[in-house]
C-alpha cells in the first residue's frame, strides 16, 4: 500500500481508508483468537490492542 507520493498530507485517501477499515475488521473478528493466546503477555497485549481498536 503506498501511503504517500511524497508530499505531506494530513487526510487519508478512500482507499487508505478502506484498506484500514478491513484491517480493524479482521482483528476484530479474530478478536477471541488473540485474547486465547499460551503466553500471559501475550494475551495482555492483545486484549489491549483490541480494547484501543474499539475505541
Amino acid at each position: 500500500m503506498i501511503w504517500s507520493t511524497g508530499k505531506n498530507i494530513k487526510n487519508a485517501t478512500q482507499n487508505q481508508i478502506k484498506e484500514l477499515k478491513t484491517l480493524v475488521d479482521v482483528i476484530l473478528t479474530d478478536e477471541y483468537k488473540y485474547i486465547d493466546l499460551f503466553k500471559q503477555e501475550d494475551r495482555q497485549n492483545a486484549m489491549r490492542l483490541i480494547q484501543d481498536i474499539k475505541k
